[in-house]
């Protein structure tokens, strides 16, 4: 399952694979209107357990997560 959003001026690709509660997702987070890994993609992988074997939940969780990692990275940022 994949799905895409836009965070805080970012772009958040998501992709989940698994079944029953564990699954591996993969989230690749660039600047809003970059296309592809053109050197300033942020690329995370991680396991997600998900509540009630839902894929859904699942993305959701890879989701909060991303949304996570693009509110740490601003605040330790300065433009």
């Amino acid at each position: 399952m994949n799905h895409s959003i836009n965070y805080k001026g970012f772009d958040i690709d998501v992709l989940v694979n698994g079944a029953g509660t564990t699954y591996n997702a993969e989230v690749m987070i660039t600047p809003e209107n970059v296309s592809g890994t053109a050197g300033c993609a942020r690329i995370l992988k991680f396991q997600v357990v998900a509540d009630g074997n839902s894929a859904f939940d699942a993305m959701s969780k890879a989701i909060d997560k991303a949304q996570a990692d693009i509110d740490a990275w601003l605040v330790t940022t300065s433009f």
